[in-house]
């Protein structure tokens, strides 16, 4: 069996299928308000598109990481806007429409973000870049799905409801199994990686966290900045670093992140937000 092509296929449908769940479930309305509110909006987006780039730009060089790690690291610091972000800001009982707001943008600001800082921090000793070939595949998986995606909660806003919910389970589905196939077939590449790697991205996760837990507007926006953050956009993460990078360091740091992203996020967000009231800002 081709695993390498299996491996690719899964990161095109978890890719598409969580960008086309995210726009079905988004009614353009709701986001209207957050978008006139300009200070938290400048601060998510300056914590996003630039300090946490430098933050893992610091910590690679720090850590000494191989040119290959590190560019798995860079890809995931420059790709904001994880599709899960309002799922954990929805735990953390902060402001949903702020956080989906925040994500849309982002999502969208990847496609100069993500070429712009492989190529100034990315890059290792002798490594080239494809900018072309990235910004094609951030349009036809990523932002495509999530147009086409919000085009069909304007149309049929009911049906794309509970397509919405199909497309989530599959792209579930997807990250699982994708999960376990990567662990399988290079999983002792993360074990010959030794405990450096592994510390250096929960430092990253964390100080994403701490970052949007300071600098909300309030304590929703503060919930859901710091869950929005610290969720960078696994999907297309791994999309690149399957379609465009071959070494396997690269895709295993990704994976890394993915794995300690989880841990610690998703505990943290129900823990937010047992403490809290709702958020009157929902979708």
């Amino acid at each position: 069996m081709n695993w390498e092509l299996l491996q690719d296929s899964l990161v095109i449908a978890l890719n598409g299928s969580a960008m086309l769940a995210m726009g079905l479930a988004l009614p353009v309305s709701s986001v209207m308000h957050s978008v006139k509110e300009v200070g938290p909006l400048s601060r998510g987006l300056a914590i996003n598109l630039f300090l946490a780039p430098l933050i893992a730009w610091g910590l690679a060089m720090a850590f000494e990481f191989s040119a290959a790690a590190a560019l798995g690291l860079m890809i995931c610091a420059a790709a904001p806007g994880g599709n899960t972000g309002p799922l954990l800001s929805s735990n953390a009982k902060g402001n949903l429409a702020y956080s989906v707001t925040l994500v849309i943008i982002l999502s969208f600001a990847s496609l100069l973000t993500v070429p712009l800082f492989l190529e100034l921090l990315g890059t290792g000793e002798g490594m080239e870049i494809p900018l072309g070939k990235i910004l094609i595949l951030i349009g036809l998986f990523h932002i495509l799905p999530l147009l086409l995606g919000m085009l069909g909660h304007h149309w049929k806003p009911g049906l794309a409801h509970i397509w919405s919910r199909y497309f989530r389970i599959l792209a579930n589905v997807c990250l699982v199994v994708l999960t376990i196939l990567l662990l399988w077939l290079k999983g002792e590449i993360l074990i010959a990686n030794g405990w450096k790697p592994a510390l250096a991205m929960a430092l990253f996760v964390a100080a994403l966290l701490l970052l949007g837990l300071t600098a909300g507007k309030s304590a929703g926006h503060m919930r859901s900045l710091s869950m929005t953050t610290a969720t960078r956009n696994l999907s297309l993460s791994l999309l690149l670093g399957a379609q465009v990078f071959s070494d396997p360091a690269t895709m295993i740091a990704i994976l890394t992140y993915g794995l300690l992203w989880v841990c610690i996020t998703v505990p943290l967000s129900f823990w937010l937000g047992s403490g809290a009231t709702e958020s009157h800002s929902t979708i």
